[in-house]
């Protein structure tokens, strides 16, 4: 490997930390602004709660997502799908297959 190709590969590096850095920054403005119509609309007419989950579950932000999720008992699979994801990154195994069973019965897959 050339000098050349040790300067692209570092560059190419750099750039994929920046890309993450800010894809963080939008998720957490996404959130923000996510919050705000969930305020402003309590019943979520909007389906709001969906993508908060997904993006509270991509952050790690487990207590939100729990939270969000307990706060309307929303038993699809648009809630549930990252709700097993945020269990099994915690390494709460159980949680996440019981998550997953209920999927299987909503969705009626068997």
């Amino acid at each position: 490997m050339d000098f050349d190709d040790e300067e692209f590969i570092k560059r190419e590096q750099s750039d994929d930390l920046l890309f993450e850095a800010y894809d963080e920054q939008v998720k957490t403005k996404a959130i923000k602004q996510g919050e705000e119509l969930l305020e402003l609309c309590e019943s979520d007419n909007l389906g709001i709660r969906y993508l908060m989950i997904g993006l509270y579950t991509a952050l790690e932000k487990f207590d939100k997502a729990e939270e969000l999720y307990n706060r309307y008992s929303d038993d699809s699979a648009f809630m549930l799908f990252p709700l097993s994801i945020m269990y099994y990154k915690n390494g709460v195994y159980r949680k996440c297959k019981r998550v997953l069973i209920e999927v299987q019965e909503v969705m009626n897959i068997y």
